[in-house]
């Protein structure tokens, strides 16, 4: 048991503030690790105040007298001090229950989570040498991820999901709608990005990855800028494809 201020938790739960999670923000910054065990106290009827440890991805519970007390629907407060419950003003299970009833909201949230893994395998080839540097970046028109190669170069790296349900294997290479003022805006031009990053997910229910040089990939057919819209990924694996970043990188 490691105990803070007094209270205990179950050992390897207790992260002080400013620690480091590994993955980068936006823009490059490292995210801090939110401190996730704190003392809320809850008085019950008989008068016993019960202490609540909250710890991220577990249900609060009060304790007290050898029973366990679940507060219900709505007023479980599961916060975990994250940036995000407060920009929403709202705890982490309610933002979690809210998803877990958006179907919508679930298919960005797994596209996002792909980025988010693609960062932590390139924090892996940071620190073995084979990557300088990276930006992960979110802005319309600008591929995922800048690659800062050892040599100075540099490679754009996109991330997709591949397509849930059964048959071949198929990742989506298009934007979720066009512009108004270009219906040709939906799809990728050939140069947008270096190389993509396939994420396996839907098939396998692991955050892995597979790659391809962009300019490997099926062009439209009416016009060869353009990515076809749907590429199929070869199983097992086989070029152009790879199961490595690096075997891509110059």
């Amino acid at each position: 048991m490691a105990a803070l201020d007094g209270h205990e938790c179950p050992a390897g739960d207790v992260v002080g503030r400013g620690a480091w999670r590994g993955q980068r923000r936006l823009g490059g910054e490292r995210s801090p690790q939110p401190e996730v065990c704190g003392r809320p106290t809850v008085s019950q009827p008989d008068g016993i105040v019960a202490t609540l440890c909250f710890m991220a991805g577990r249900t609060e519970q009060a304790v007290t007298g050898g029973q366990v007390i679940d507060p219900g629907p709505g007023r479980r407060t599961n916060t975990i001090g994250h940036p995000v419950e407060r920009m929403l003003n709202a705890s982490a299970r309610d933002i979690l229950d809210a998803l877990e009833n958006g179907f919508r909201a679930r298919a960005d949230l797994k596209g996002k989570l792909a980025e988010l893994f693609m960062s932590r395998y390139l924090d892996e080839l940071e620190r073995s040498g084979e990557v300088d540097h990276y930006e992960w970046f979110d802005e319309d028109g600008v591929p995922d991820f800048t690659i800062w190669l050892t040599s100075q170069r540099v490679v754009t790296l996109e991330v997709k999901n591949v397509r849930s349900g059964r048959g071949s294997l198929r990742v989506e290479t298009q934007k979720t709608r066009p512009s108004r003022r270009d219906p040709m805006s939906r799809y990728y031009r050939v140069d947008q990005f270096d190389i993509l990053a396939a994420c396996l997910y839907n098939r396998t229910g692991r955050w892995e990855y597979v790659f391809v040089r962009t300019a490997d990939l099926q062009r439209l057919a009416s016009d060869q800028r353009y990515l076809e819209p749907m590429q199929a990924v070869p199983t097992p694996v086989s070029a152009p494809w790879h199961e490595h970043l690096a075997d891509l990188l110059p």
